[in-house]
């Protein structure tokens, strides 16, 4: 839910370079944990509530901000088309647990997408900072 929690910034104005959204349910969790929400309305359990497919607090965050979206084919959680809500969104070979801590595990994660993308980001901001030094 980090990633939503992120759009509620973008949304309330805060600034970033570049966010990254990993097996954030844009537009719901899956059927699977769905199935939970009757449970969760007895209990009082809003955020389970908040993230059913349809609810209005998904509906309030309004167009998804442009940033890095990335999805896992195997995430039994969070479908790849609630990962990744846009059309050009990357999607890795591993389910919900996109930063595992097994090395073996960690080509096919979400980890090799964050790290290019930092990278990049960095060094524009490096190459910018030099160009704007040689004015």
């Amino acid at each position: 839910m980090g990633g939503i929690i992120l759009r509620l910034l973008v949304n309330r104005g805060h600034k970033f370079n570049l966010p990254i959204f990993a097996a954030s349910p844009h537009k719901g969790v899956s059927p699977l944990v769905g199935k939970l929400v009757p449970v969760a309305q007895v209990m009082g359990v809003r955020p389970l509530l908040e993230m059913a497919p349809e609810s209005q607090f998904l509906k309030s965050l309004g167009t998804p901000p442009p940033g890095i979206y990335i999805g896992g084919r195997e995430d039994i959680l969070v479908p790849l088309h609630s990962a990744i809500p846009v059309n050009n969104g990357v999607i890795v070979e591993c389910g919900h647990s996109m930063f595992p801590n097994e090395f073996e595990k960690m080509a096919s994660s979400a980890i090799p997408v964050v790290v290019e993308a930092v990278f990049k980001e960095v060094y524009k901001n490096d190459r910018d900072r030099r160009d704007s030094s040689q004015r």
